[in-house]
């Protein structure tokens, strides 16, 4: 400062101190700046594998309205999931989507759910509502899936109980599902016996999984849930008997196991009355 003409007084201890300030926050800055961009180079990457399907197209004019055999479309998920998909395809989908076709509304959410992301899920949600209802589509058991993988339970549950309510042709895995957040308490209190009550509605729709939870849920026994070794072999064979047996090595061996516990006569009993309940079943 200026005194009666004096030569002003430099503060070095709060020069150094400002200089000091300004080192510390170019090195916490730069972390902070680099993690952003990284944040900015993911989305752009998400942003692509979502295809940005606002993409002008207007070629595809010419191919007209698009139903596309959904068979095939399974067919090419199994195959390479959305990479399955080609460019031209997914295109043809939005355009059609867009003129208010439902089936391709459906697998245009086919592919958005198959980007495994939030925002992927979130778009599915958004065809499969409008495709939902239209031309005899029950889309509610994929969007209940799609609202459990956004661990939105409430809204899974919601519709995982309407896919059952209209009998659609999943309403079986629909069951199993709404057992499942019984059992791990999702969205729900946590509760052995609704499960299992779920899981033998899904088992009795001939769902084999269901038929192992059960097995595997009475061998080892569970609050609400009495352990039943007899009750566990029956729904360990069920399982793995009939049209779409599961084949699995771990379940093989715990059903080998509960058949020495229980001894070689009520195991063939169990087994027995198993092959009669599925034979019934897929009779239906």
């Amino acid at each position: 400062m200026f005194f009666n003409g004096a030569r002003p007084t430099v503060d070095w201890q709060l020069f150094f101190w400002i200089l000091f300030s300004l080192w510390i926050l170019n090195q916490i800055g730069s972390p902070i700046a680099l993690w952003i961009d990284a944040s900015n180079r993911r989305n752009k990457r998400i942003d692509k594998l979502l295809v940005n399907l606002d993409t002008r197209f207007e070629a595809l004019y010419r191919f007209g309205p698009l139903y596309p055999d959904n068979e095939a479309i399974d067919e090419q998920m199994e195959e390479g999931g959305d990479e399955g998909f080609d460019q031209e395809q997914i295109a043809k989908y939005k355009l059609d989507a867009e003129r208010g076709s439902a089936w391709s509304q459906r697998n245009l959410a086919i592919v958005y759910s198959n980007t495994h992301c939030y925002r992927g899920y979130r778009n599915a949600v958004y065809w499969y509502l409008k495709a939902d209802g239209r031309d005899n589509l029950n889309c509610a058991n994929d969007i209940a899936d799609c609202y459990l993988e956004m661990e939105q339970h409430d809204k899974a549950m919601f519709w995982y109980r309407k896919d059952i309510r209209r009998g659609g042709k999943l309403s079986y895995f629909s069951a199993g599902k709404i057992a499942d957040m019984y059992a791990e308490g999702k969205g729900v209190s946590q509760n052995n016996a609704e499960a299992a009550q779920w899981w033998k509605r899904a088992a009795g729709q001939g769902y084999k999984w269901a038929h192992y939870a059960l097995g595997k849920l009475y061998a080892e026994g569970a609050e609400g849930v009495e352990k039943d070794e007899h009750t566990a072999y029956f729904h360990l064979c069920a399982a793995t008997t009939g049209k779409d047996a599961i084949d699995s090595k771990f379940v093989q061996t715990t059903k080998d196991e509960l058949r020495e516990k229980i001894g070689g006569y009520w195991a063939s009993s169990q087994e027995e009355k198993a092959t009669k309940w599925v034979e019934s079943r897929e009779k239906v």
